[in-house]
């Protein structure tokens, strides 16, 4: 697919966004139940806060705009984080096991374009793409092995993100 800097910190950005609100209500349904995983969760959202000022100001110094829908993306990861935390801490390590797989594959395919034409924005993604790929490992880790439930949860999680991540692009 052909790229832009626009287009991809515009897409970026979003999903930075909808992650954020991921673990926002992992956080809570986690701290309610009294699971162990809150630390380790808020660590995470403390990196997709930091993924989405990374793209924000890049945004915002080139003059560039975000997705036109941040609500939807903000409604979206909180619902699919609160869903996925109502299978257990399983559940929210599969949610994150399968949309750092599909975010890590998105962001790797932007570094060949990136490294040609944007090297800010590629230093950016390289960056990024390290704690994604720790957040995935992580998750397997603590996940341990997967139930039967797990893999369906991993495919409609990973259908949704990328379904989330083709919107973007056309929002």
């Amino acid at each position: 697919m052909p790229q832009s800097s626009e287009t991809i910190l515009k897409v970026n950005h979003a999903g930075e966004y909808g992650a954020m609100q991921i673990y926002a209500a992992q956080v809570v349904v986690a701290r309610f139940f009294g699971w162990k995983c809150v630390n380790a969760l808020k660590h995470m959202k403390a990196h997709e806060e930091e993924h989405f000022t990374t793209f924000d100001d890049l945004i915002h110094m080139r003059n560039g705009r975000t997705c036109h829908a941040p609500w939807l993306w903000a409604l979206g990861g909180f619902a699919l984080g609160f869903f996925t935390a109502l299978f257990g801490e399983k559940g929210i390590w599969t949610c994150t096991i399968a949309v750092e797989r599909n975010v890590f594959t998105h962001l790797e395919e932007q570094l060949d374009w990136t490294e040609r034409h944007d090297p800010a924005l590629h230093a950016a993604v390289l960056t990024i793409i390290a704690d994604e790929a720790a957040h995935r490992d992580e998750a397997v880790n603590r996940r341990g092995k997967p139930r039967v439930i797990d893999g369906l949860l991993e495919s409609f999680i990973g259908a949704t993100t990328n379904f989330a991540i083709w919107l973007s692009h056309r929002l």
